[in-house]
């Protein structure tokens, strides 16, 4: 089976959430459900938090998983994915390298591990987390998936749209290495590499971005 491992970025310094990934949810540091949901999947020695934090590194101790410092040149809250995770692409030996975002508190074991093996098993050069939306959706004013000048039709009978979730990116290490070194970026593959997404549904595709993203987490785990 080809060698995988599991990158958890964590950056400290988040903009709109301070200190995002260690603030406590449901009494443990948010960082602390993407680290259990992977270690139900993954031998501990595959599993890496990414960050420049000391306090995250002692999280990853205390999980019994390993540590990647990242540079203070890319601990940066201006750094974009795609230079952090070459620099991870770069560092670890692997075939294929997934991206667990840990501001995805609701990803399940048995959604990561469907993850892994379709990217693996069908050889995806980039594998990336989605959800669906079955309702009428516009883009700079424009429908997309409905006609409006005619009468509303069930949302049922609509063309769904799918949203980017940043919560699992799944890639093959040796093309998206060469895309970036070539083109400068990778994370959604190029044309003619072998794509595609996975939907992520229900509270799966809570993506932690804003207080108020952390006040609904909050308000699933006490009463879901």
């Amino acid at each position: 089976m080809s060698k995988i491992k599991v990158v958890i970025p964590a950056k400290i310094n988040s903009i709109r959430v301070p200190k995002k990934n260690i603030k406590l949810l449901g009494g443990k540091p948010l960082v602390s459900y993407m680290i259990e949901t992977c270690k139900k999947v993954f031998p501990s020695k595959d599993i890496y938090v990414y960050s420049n934090s000391d306090i995250l590194k002692e999280i990853a101790n205390r999980y019994e998983i390993q540590f990647l410092k990242e540079s203070d040149e890319l601990a940066s809250p201006d750094t974009l994915i795609d230079d952090a995770i070459y620099d991870v692409l770069c560092r670890l030996e692997c075939d294929y390298l997934i991206q667990a975002n840990p501001t995805a508190p609701f990803v399940s074991n048995k959604q990561l591990q469907e993850f892994s093996d379709i990217l693996v098993s069908d050889e995806y050069d980039v594998l990336n987390s989605v959800k669906e939306i079955q309702i009428e959706c516009t883009y700079r004013g424009k429908p997309i998936n409905f006609n409006p000048h005619s009468k509303m039709i069930s949302s049922a009978n609509l063309i769904p749209v799918y949203a980017d979730v940043a919560a699992l990116y799944g890639f093959k290490t040796s093309i998206c290495k060469y895309n970036y070194e070539k083109y400068g970026y990778f994370i959604y593959g190029r044309k003619k590499d072998k794509t595609n997404s996975y939907i992520l549904d229900g509270y799966s595709s809570i993506d932690i971005d804003t207080e108020e993203d952390f006040r609904l987490a909050e308000h699933i785990m006490n009463y879901a």
